[in-house]
C-alpha cells in the first residue's frame, strides 16, 4: 500500500475522532517560507533606515 493511502485512512481514522488533518505539498511549504523570508529582509531594511 501506498504512503499516500495510508496517509489517507490514518487521516479518515483521526477525522472520525474529531482531528482535522491538514496537509501540504512541497511547493506550497516553499512558497510560503519565500514569503517570510521576503518579509523579514523587508523588515531588516525598513528597520535599519530607522537607526
Amino acid at each position: 500500500m501506498g504512503q499516500k493511502k495510508l496517509d489517507h485512512e490514518r487521516d479518515i481514522k483521526l477525522s472520525m475522532i474529531g482531528i482535522k488533518t491538514i496537509r501540504y505539498t512541497n511547493d506550497e511549504v516553499l512558497k510560503t517560507l519565500k514569503l517570510v523570508t521576503d518579509n523579514i529582509k523587508e523588515e531588516i531594511l525598513e528597520r535599519s533606515y530607522e537607526i
